[in-house]
């Protein structure tokens, strides 16, 4: 058995002989003897280093340099052509994308008899015919050989497409029909392509989850000179997500009876009418039915962002039969095109805010300042003090309590245990509302009271988290992703002020695993349905399994951009060493004992990203399965 070292060297090897020969028997005739000895010596050294790095790439080398050999330079040429721009996503496309013998397989499988049928919708928008025609032949290509493709017949010279493209298919029909054969519905824009095994990936998913309603995929865009760009690799469902922006995009199936139920596709050539049709079919899809396939399965001509003022009509109009005409306020996102939903506050609970403390008097007179501005009246502070025993701090407790008759002090002088404290501070509690903040927080936003009750007084969300900001401005915290950092770590921490992050997640509203309880707001009656913070995690990761049990009960963890909290993270109990952090290891056996799955596998971090807090393209095989 040859081991991988003797195996990379022996394919250098071999490439080095293959290649010298090939090219140095078509450069003798046509190259002048130097550009000959380094046309060969370029050739070599990258064979031999594409034998250490990756076997396909090696072998789709040497195929180019045969071609050009036998003298098919258009063909080399559009072999040679290059994946992508982006190294890594270069690199993804590579080990991901199937094999020729991997569709040939496809296509040849034998399915079972009750296989699902797929309509494919062509939308042709204002594509010019060439480009149409692309659309066409992605789906002629398809591995999965059960489907319809239905080209509008407003298309541009739709039947011209349909006999120069389909060559007498009868699965590809002319007209605008609004009621389909297929099992599934897609509606496929104009200029876009679906990926060879597209329909095969979703067809598997639907086999092995026939309770499937609305399934989604990644996506990527075609650019100007045929390369793949801007891979948009995304979360399973996240509602809060898709009413702040168009995340689910092109690849959006949607079963027969659902997509009647929702009035059908609607206007397909409106420019938001992915926008559109997400909205409506998610709205009444149990949240178990709503399937991601983590593969780029859709590649864009197209913008994957509807125009603003488009999209934001869409969603208006939404938010107006979902939650009546007073639901809040609709107010820019991040970038052009998303948006953040400002509800309106429904009632006004009292909000208790918890705060545990110890000695550091200047930091909690820095937090209680904060919250001096808040502009929400109906709110108590109870000061948990943790033992106390700086003079300053004693002061501080004493003046607060005499000077502010909301602020309450509760003693407890056991061992530092930030789930005790809390739990005690709650049980203390008169608020419907609690709020969990650290003594370490300047809060910077002054109606941040409301923005956080719009988004907890709906019944499906258990939590909701905020941007927190070092003090020198870099993120924090822009929500909680499993599987980084060893346990859990803080999403896009320490990216620099102004920098945007992977797909503007740090500027926009959505959906993670869990949020941090640094400033985290929820009900009364979710902390007590779970039993609160869970003890045996003294320090750390006691939000995390917050966070988790309340998404085992059924409710959704929110993370909003729209409430800044400058965070001077656990300067006052000392678990920081620079930017290390210093973690009890009974609390990540713990953690790893309860959640296993989920820490392996955060279906709101995409298996196509490196487990790391950056949010980078993995360069390889990816991690995961192939639904979530």
């Amino acid at each position: 058995m040859i081991d991988g070292k003797k195996q990379c060297i022996f394919m250098g090897r071999l490439a080095g002989f293959a290649q010298s020969r090939i090219r140095q028997a078509v450069a003798a005739r046509f190259l002048p003897r130097w550009s000959r000895r380094r046309a060969v010596y370029l050739d070599v050294r990258h064979a031999r280093t594409l034998a250490g790095q990756d076997a396909r790439a090696l072998v789709r080398w040497l195929s180019i340099i045969a071609l050009r050999a036998l003298g098919l330079q258009r063909v080399a040429r559009r072999l040679a052509a290059p994946r992508s721009a982006d190294p890594a996503y270069a690199l993804w496309i590579d080990a991901n994308q199937p094999t020729d013998a991997v569709l040939i397989a496809q296509r040849t499988a034998d399915l079972p008899h009750d296989a699902a049928l797929f309509t494919i919708v062509l939308a042709p928008g204002d594509m010019p015919p060439n480009l149409l025609g692309r659309s066409v032949e992605s789906v002629l290509r398809q591995s999965y050989p059960r489907w319809q493709l239905l080209i509008r017949s407003d298309a541009p010279n739709a039947v011209d497409l349909l006999h120069r493209h389909a060559r007498g298919d009868q699965r590809v029909v002319v007209g605008n029909r609004t009621q389909f054969d297929g099992a599934f519905a897609l509606m496929l824009r104009g200029g876009d392509e679906l990926a060879p095994h597209a329909l095969f990936t979703a067809a598997q998913a639907i086999r092995s989850r026939p309770d499937a309603v609305v399934l989604y995929s990644d996506e990527d865009t075609i650019s100007a000179e045929g390369t793949r760009e801007f891979p948009r690799f995304k979360p399973a469902w996240s509602p809060d997500l898709l009413l702040s922006t168009s995340y689910i995009g092109g690849m959006l199936l949607v079963r027969q009876d659902a997509l009647t139920h929702a009035g059908g596709l609607g206007d397909v050539n409106s420019p938001a009418a992915e926008y559109d049709l997400a909205l409506r079919v998610t709205a009444a899809a149990p949240m178990q039915s709503i399937l991601h396939l983590p593969d780029v399965l859709y590649h864009r001509r197209t913008n994957p962002h509807p125009p603003a003022e488009a999209a934001r009509s869409t969603l208006e109009a939404y938010l107006v039969r979902s939650h009546g005409p007073a639901f809040g306020d609709l107010r820019p996102g991040g970038r052009a095109g998303s948006f953040a939903v400002r509800y309106a506050l429904r009632e006004q609970p009292l909000v208790s805010i918890v705060i545990p403390s110890r000695d550091r008097a200047e930091l909690l007179a820095a937090c209680l300042r904060s919250l001096a501005t808040t502009t929400y009246a109906n709110h108590e502070i109870l000061l948990i003090d943790n033992g106390s025993r700086e003079p300053a701090a004693l002061h501080l407790l004493d003046r607060a309590r005499r000077d502010n008759a909301a602020i309450r002090i509760i003693r407890c002088d056991q061992p530092f245990n930030y789930a005790r404290l809390n739990n005690l501070a709650v049980r203390a509690a008169r608020g419907s509302v609690i709020v969990l903040l650290n003594n370490d927080t300047e809060v910077l936003t002054s109606d941040w009271l409301e923005e956080l009750l719009g988004h907890v007084q709906s019944q499906r969300v258990g939590a909701v988290g905020v941007r927190l900001i070092y003090p020198d401005g870099s993120l924090q915290h822009a929500g909680i992703t499993l599987g980084t950092d060893g346990i859990a770590g803080h999403a896009f921490r320490h990216l620099p002020s102004g920098r945007r992050g992977y797909l503007d997640f740090p500027d926009t509203t959505r959906n993670y695993a869990a949020v941090t309880a640094a400033c985290l707001m929820l009900r009364r009656d979710a902390w007590e349905r779970v039993g609160g913070m869970d003890e045996r995690l003294a320090v750390a990761y006691n939000d995390v399994d917050l966070c988790l049990r309340l998404s085992a009960a059924r409710y959704d963890i929110v993370y909003t951009p729209q409430v800044v909290v400058r965070h001077h993270e656990s300067a006052s109990v000392g678990r920081i060493r620079g930017r290390a952090r210093v973690i009890n290891p009974d609390e990540i056996a713990e953690m790893r004992r309860r959640w296993p799955l989920l820490i392996d596998d955060d279906s709101f971090f995409s298996p196509n990203l490196l487990p790391s807090e950056e949010f980078m393209i993995q360069p390889g095989r990816r991690r995961s399965t192939m639904w979530r």
